[in-house]
């Protein structure tokens, strides 16, 4: 478990269940892609701590609001037309669990070292004198 009943209460103010942040942790382990077991770096398990106690603060008084669907409507001339949105995240996600995951180190921009493009000097260079 990332955190613990009382953690998310000392965090949220909320009292919650042990069952509530298993299903509040399943659902960001789903969203980060990082399951339990595969973190091993203490500031993304602080983060992912975070993000869970967000997420069953979140669901604790409305869990059903995890199954719907959000759905946007607009109105034209004589017809509406309704769609959904497609960043897949409201109302499935705490906002403030979303804004807590954007510092996790997977996350971040990597850069890849690559060496010189070109092995050989400059044009000069290779004019027979």
């Amino acid at each position: 478990m990332f955190i613990t009943v009382e953690g998310v209460n000392s965090l949220t103010g909320k009292d919650v269940t042990l069952d509530l942040i298993r299903r509040s942790q399943g659902l960001i382990e789903a969203y980060t892609g990082l399951p339990e077991a595969l973190v091993e770096n203490t500031k993304d398990l602080q983060i992912l701590a975070k993000m869970t106690a967000y997420q069953a603060a979140y669901m604790m008084d409305n869990e059903s609001i995890i199954w719907e669907q959000v759905a946007t409507s607009a109105a034209g001339s004589g017809e509406s037309v309704v769609t959904f949105r497609a960043d897949l995240e409201a109302p499935y996600m705490s906002p403030l669990a979303i804004i807590a995951g954007r510092k996790l180190s997977t996350k971040r921009s990597r850069s890849v070292r690559t060496g010189r493009i070109f092995q050989y000097g400059p044009r000069d260079n290779w004019k027979n004198d």
